[in-house]
Formats: structure tokens, C-alpha cells, sequence
């Protein structure tokens, strides 16, 4: 009698798309345009996620309130600077506990911890 062994076959990997951002329990998808926190979809305006996007995109680097306008809207575009901190304030009441991870630097801007 012959005992056949096989070689198990070749594991599946999942390659993470490079593209997506994790900071701590924060998931942000830009292809998908989502936001995850502990795997539960959040709902963000478009300006609130393009924000958390370029926070993310540089976590732990500060943004200037006119840095963010610039990034988001263009060099030539005139929205006040103290509506960032509207959005700010939203984007953190959205991500719930996890919107400890957007914090301020007094006098500068905003960051995104990096973990």
C-alpha cells in the first residue's frame, strides 16, 4: 500500500490595497470614498472626508488651517479658514471615540496621530 501526501496548496494572501489609511481603529478607504472606525461605516460629507484624507495621508505632520484649504478646494479658492474647524469639530463628533486621533496643535493646525 502507498500513502500519497500532498503539498497543500498555496495560501491565500490578501495584499492591502496601498492606497488605504489605518490609524488605530480609523480605516480610510479613498477608492471606496469610506471611512471605518473598529469596522463600522462612518458617513462623511465630502469636504469632512477629503480632510481626514489628507491628514492621513501625512500622519503625525500638522496641516495649517490655510494648508487644508488650499489642498482641498485650490490656491485660489476664498473659504474661511475657521470653517476647518467646523469640519474638524464634525469629523471627530463622527468618528466617535476614535476622534481623539484628530488632534490640534494650538496656534498651528491639525494632525492626525500616528500610531
Amino acid at each position: 500500500m502507498t500513502l500519497s501526501v500532498q503539498k497543500p496548496g498555496p495560501h491565500e494572501v490578501h495584499y492591502p490595497d496601498p492606497d488605504e489609511r489605518t490609524i488605530g481603529p480609523i480605516k480610510i478607504s479613498p477608492r471606496m470614498r469610506e471611512v471605518r472606525v473598529d469596522g463600522l461605516l462612518i458617513d462623511l460629507t465630502r469636504m469632512q472626508f477629503d480632510i481626514l484624507m489628507l491628514l492621513a495621508s501625512r500622519a503625525g505632520w500638522v496641516y495649517s488651517r490655510d494648508r487644508i484649504v488650499q489642498a482641498i478646494c485650490g490656491p485660489n479658492h476664498v473659504l474661511c479658514s475657521r470653517a476647518i474647524d467646523v469640519h474638524i469639530v464634525n469629523i471627530r463628533k463622527q468618528l466617535g471615540n476614535a476622534g481623539k486621533y484628530v488632534q490640534t496643535v494650538r496656534g498651528v493646525g491639525y494632525r492626525l496621530r500616528y500610531e
